[in-house]
């Protein structure tokens, strides 16, 4: 299952707001626009509605509204959920499946709910700020809501331009024990600067076959390591019993005998070797499809690797494309001309209002500009996107 479409909304009582006006979505996409524009803020959007999906009420500052409509499709089902709310209070929720109401309630906790077994809508009424798809969950009774919180489980946020775990010291005790609680595990997932015990987990699961997968990748980026590995922090010394040593990653670079910890490795390389771990160990773990969100793909890197990078992700994303949906954001003309405009969507901002452009919204535009022999970071540049027809 993957995401098809996002509209989203987000209004502080004491401003005018924002609003991502219905951006579509292909398994591949990369979101171009300028600094500002709205790129970190759709990925959020679409992260942060996952994680809702993981509380039973709406926990919010006050005065602010948010709503949601959220568009998903699951072989032959679209799965639309439309969510708003303000000052903690659920003011609509509804679920539709193929345009079907399954699931509907107003501001007073009040609707109804199709119970499978009974074969019929049922009427209820919670909390006003009960989130309805969360507390009736029920396997046997409302078996439709299990594709949303499957979904949910499985999008992941990669901020590119942050640190990915670079001055993250993490120690584990009992590797074993986080490999069989579920829990541990989830999370786990989501943490996104626990490149450390990905690594560490991805080997005692998969062998060397993931740590050769890991370094063979990294090479094909443009980095020349012959070995990647984890020791404690030497130099950490705490001098209190019972407090473990932290784990670093260490890399060794070919031809060269010094081994390099990650605290000393430069940033651009580091971002690069915690992005193919993290996907590595999705990719070994992945038992449903998958959403991988990048923000601020290439950044900071030089021309080559950010140009390996970029393909070597579309490449990857190609050969899963039945188990991962792939939604980057750039400003970066390097990767831009490195990604064909089939895959790209237009981000552009006026007045908080946050709208989009792809060649599946203009295909005659995209196609026009398809003939006129610039390179696709002119399309964006020179805001091709806007001509009017």
């Amino acid at each position: 299952m993957y995401i098809k479409s996002i509209d989203f909304y987000h209004k502080p009582a004491d401003g005018k707001g924002w609003h991502i006006k219905y951006c579509d979505f292909n398994h591949i996409n990369l979101i171009s626009g300028k600094n500002a524009s709205g790129k970190t803020r759709l990925l959020k959007a679409i992260n942060s509605f996952a994680t809702l999906l993981s509380h039973d009420q709406i926990k919010l500052k006050d005065n602010l509204s948010l709503q949601w409509s959220i568009t998903l499709e699951n072989q032959d089902e679209e799965i639309v959920y439309e969510f708003s709310c303000k000052n903690n209070q659920i003011l609509k929720e509804e679920l539709k499946i193929n345009g079907k109401s399954y699931l509907s309630r107003d501001s007073e906790g009040k609707g109804h709910i199709l119970y499978v077994g009974l074969k019929k809508k049922v009427e209820f009424e919670v909390e006003k700020n009960k989130i309805v798809v969360t507390s009736k969950r029920d396997k046997k009774q409302h078996p439709f809501l299990e594709a949303l919180f499957d979904w949910s489980k499985h999008v992941f946020l990669y901020n590119f331009g942050g640190l990915l775990g670079q001055n993250t010291l993490v120690s584990i005790r009992d590797i074993d024990k986080l490999s069989t609680n579920d829990g541990d595990l989830e999370k786990l997932n989501k943490d996104y600067d626990g490149v450390v015990p990905k690594f560490e987990l991805g080997i005692k699961s998969f062998g060397d076959k993931f740590k050769d997968k890991v370094i063979q990748d990294f090479n094909e980026i443009g980095y020349a390591v012959s070995d990647i590995y984890v020791v404690p922090y030497q130099l950490q010394q705490t001098g209190i019993k019972g407090i473990p040593i932290p784990n670093l990653l260490y890399v060794v670079e070919r031809n060269v005998s010094d081994k390099i910890s990650q605290e000393n490795i430069s940033q651009g390389m580091f971002r690069v070797l915690s992005l193919i771990i993290q996907l590595t160990y999705l990719e070994f773990n992945l038992t449903e499809h998958s959403t991988v969100l990048i923000d601020d793909i290439g950044e900071g890197l030089d021309f080559d690797r950010s140009t390996n990078l970029i393909k070597f992700l579309i490449s990857k994303a190609e050969s899963l494309k039945e188990k991962i949906q792939l939604i980057m954001t750039t400003n970066d003309r390097f990767v831009m001309n490195n990604v064909d405009l089939t895959y790209w969507t237009v981000i552009d901002k006026s007045d908080g209002d946050i709208r989009f452009y792809s060649e599946r919204t203009d295909p005659e535009l995209f196609e026009e500009f398809s003939y006129i022999g610039l390179n696709n970071f002119d399309f964006f540049s020179g805001q091709y996107y806007k001509k009017q027809k």
